[in-house]
């Protein structure tokens, strides 16, 4: 963190909102498994975070195919000090609408934090759709943003979560 520190003092930046890398989009089918690579995520960006949290700021993954454990992260992430959770465009094969997630997100709409949507392979049998690498990589991972924007806004989690506040990063909108 303090070479980090002084990276943005020499680039003239005064604070930082860091994002977890698209291969945790699916790096196991394990949902259990999922989850505590996730938590392990988390806690490593916290602590480093940690350090200046008013100037390295930083979003956390929830893992939502694992209820409980989905649960047990997002009062982790908030003693941690996430300013945002990070998702995929599916959980698996589960849109992020999918009714056995309402428990999740009617505790996560509790905490007001921001819901982050980033590009990542989270569903691979789209990737198969194509005939080339690239063809997988375009659909596989892009495909997913549409299926959670049809999530989010088509199946009314924002009527049924009015504060929730939600960006989809990436995709193809240029940083």
């Amino acid at each position: 963190p303090q070479a980090r520190l002084r990276d943005m003092d020499r680039m003239g930046f005064d604070a930082q909102m860091l994002f977890p890398s698209t291969l945790y989009a699916h790096m196991t089918d394990d949902p259990g498994f999922e989850a505590a690579l996730f938590r392990a995520y988390n806690r490593f960006a916290g602590r480093q975070c940690k350090t200046d949290p008013t100037r390295l700021k930083w979003s956390g993954l929830l893992p939502l195919r694992d209820q409980h454990q989905a649960l047990e992260a997002i009062d982790e992430l908030q003693r941690l000090g996430v300013r945002a959770a990070v998702l995929f465009g599916t959980a698996g094969e589960r849109l992020l609408s999918d009714p056995v997630f309402l428990p999740v997100w009617d505790e996560f709409a509790r905490t007001k934090l921001p819901l982050c949507v980033h590009m990542g392979m989270s569903y691979p049998p789209l990737a198969q759709l194509g005939r080339s690498i690239y063809d997988g990589h375009v659909i596989g991972m892009s495909l997913p943003a549409q299926l959670a924007f049809m999530a989010i806004v088509g199946h009314g989690m924002l009527d049924r979560y009015p504060e929730l506040t939600v960006a989809f990063l990436e995709f193809g909108a240029e940083w």
